[in-house]
Formats: C-alpha cells, sequence, structure tokens
C-alpha cells in the first residue's frame, strides 16, 4: 500500500511542477509583453514626432522620393500600431486556475485515502496546467505576430531613413 501512496505522490508531485512551469511561463510571457508596449509606445512617439517634423519641411509632396518617403513613414507607423495593438490584446487580464483550498477539499481530504487524494490533486493539476497552457500559448501567438509586425516596421524605418538621404542630398 506504501508502494501505490509513493506512485500517487510522485504523479500529484509530477503534476504540480507542471503546473508551476506553466505559471512561470505566463509571468514570463507577461514581463515581455509589459516592456514590449512601453518601448512600442515611446517608438511610436518618437517617430510620428520625427516624421511630422520632416513632412512640415518638405510639404506640398512633390517629387517621387518624397512619395516614397511618406509611403514607407505611413507603412512603419501602422505595423508599429498594429504590433502595439497585438501586445496590448496579449496583455487581457486572463483568470489564471489556482488549486482549489476549500471545504470541498478538506472534505476529500477526510472521506478519502492519500493514495485516491494525490491522483484528484494530479487530475485538478492537469486540468489547471491544460487552462494555463492554453493561456500562454494564445498569449505567445499575439506575441510572435507583433514580432513579426515589429521586423516589418523596423524594414520600413530603414527604408524611409534611406529615401530621407536621398531626399536630402538632391
Amino acid at each position: 500500500m506504501e508502494l501505490k501512496n509513493e506512485k500517487y505522490a510522485f504523479l500529484f508531485e509530477h503534476a504540480k511542477a507542471s503546473f508551476e512551469v506553466e505559471l512561470e511561463r505566463f509571468s514570463s510571457a507577461e514581463e515581455k509583453a509589459s516592456k514590449f508596449i512601453s518601448l512600442l509606445s515611446i517608438a511610436i512617439a518618437a517617430y510620428g514626432a520625427s516624421v511630422a517634423l520632416i513632412l512640415e519641411r518638405y510639404l506640398p509632396i512633390d517629387s517621387i522620393t518624397e512619395w516614397l518617403f511618406v509611403s514607407f513613414s505611413a507603412l512603419a507607423l501602422m505595423a508599429l500600431a498594429s504590433s502595439w495593438s497585438l501586445i496590448f490584446r496579449s496583455l487581457n487580464f486572463i483568470e489564471m486556475p489556482r488549486l482549489p483550498l476549500n471545504d470541498e477539499t478538506f472534505n476529500s481530504f477526510e472521506k478519502n485515502n492519500l493514495a485516491t487524494i494525490h491522483y484528484s490533486m494530479a487530475k485538478t493539476c492537469q486540468v489547471a496546467t491544460d487552462i494555463a497552457r492554453e493561456a500562454v500559448n494564445s498569449k505567445f501567438n499575439l506575441l510572435r505576430i507583433a514580432y513579426t509586425d515589429i521586423i516589418l516596421s523596423a524594414w520600413s524605418i530603414f527604408a524611409s531613413f534611406l529615401v530621407l538621404v536621398l531626399i536630402l542630398i538632391n
């Protein structure tokens, strides 16, 4: 009987550890998203202000290079705004599952043997882990798409600076 209890105790510890790993992944994703949204907010404001100042100098737009600059700048700002939106959506408040600790839990402990309790808690951890994993995967999917938009915006900003150099040397 002791061996059976150890087996289910190990199962419970493994399930609990898996659940804790998912909670850590969730926290890590939240932290990264918070940092990204702060940086993107600064980038959008700085780049938008820079473009506005440059456009004031070159309005009305009368050359193909100026139109290219406006086009690349608009694309960069749209990609930055899209990535900001995606990251903001990844920060939505999700109620993460918790292991129960209520009267029902205590009643279950009184009614059942140790092996049954460990098995029941392992199953609870499994369900909680599945819910947490789904939330984490959803968050990471949004962050992956945002990262693609950040890459697009970086290339667009680079292209707009190249076109600006062409404008300045002409």
